[in-house]
């Protein structure tokens, strides 16, 4: 009964010979069938990542809903599930995962997770808690072109997000000092912190700001 799976940058490598040419090699990334492949076989993940894939909202809905226990997700790389200006792949997470409590999203070229999108899985999470509370309580995002802006981070931060994984690079960065930061704490990733829970990773972040915030986590 697998409860954690992060598959990082996985290729699939063929090779054939050509008399002319010799060796040729094909290198495919994971795909949807890959996630169908991982629907079937698993519908007990509490962890998933998902990493430098083709996959595709359809496919993305095949893992979630076999497994609605996955509370920490991590689709960082994935250039497919932007259709619908990433509002079709923050509706399935809403939908399958409404108590989902860690977010990953680096070097994605769709930039699917924006201030449209968080306010919406926000939003649905209020919804499911009868706005109680929200779950989620860690966001880790790039910098690349910065689509997630203050307006999107400070409703999070309003309704509970407890820390922040973002780059000093970041427009963001300066955020992390001001007063309407709250409580949050902000963290600068190490990215080989992609896979949860792993004797590499021992989730190790180090603090933006405010020497309340450093911790070492294990």
């Amino acid at each position: 009964h697998l409860t954690r799976l992060e598959l990082i940058e996985c290729k699939i490598y063929e090779y054939e010979y050509d008399e002319e040419n010799g060796d040729i090699e094909d290198i495919e990334e994971l795909t949807d069938a890959s996630a169908e492949v991982i629907a079937k076989e698993c519908n007990k993940l509490t962890s998933f990542a998902f990493v430098g894939t083709e996959l595709t909202t359809a496919g993305l809905e095949k893992v979630l809903s076999a497994n609605p226990n996955i509370s920490t997700l991590n689709l960082s790389s994935n250039s497919g599930i932007g259709s619908n200006h990433g509002q079709d792949a923050v509706n399935v997470i809403s939908r399958y995962l409404p108590r989902l409590k860690v977010l990953r999203h680096y070097w994605s070229q769709s930039e699917w997770l924006n201030d449209d999108t968080l306010i919406s899985l926000i939003d649905a999470q209020k919804s499911h808690s009868n706005g109680a509370s929200i779950y989620l309580e860690r966001l880790g995002f790039s910098r690349s072109r910065d689509t997630l802006t203050k307006k999107g981070l400070d409703y999070a931060l309003k309704h509970g997000l407890k820390a922040v994984e973002v780059e000093p690079s970041s427009n963001l960065f300066k955020y992390s000092e001001g007063k309407d930061a709250g409580e949050a704490e902000f963290f600068n990733p190490s990215y080989i912190h992609f896979i949860d829970g792993s004797s590499n990773e021992l989730e190790r972040y180090y603090p933006l700001a405010r020497p309340s915030a450093v911790r070492t986590e294990v």
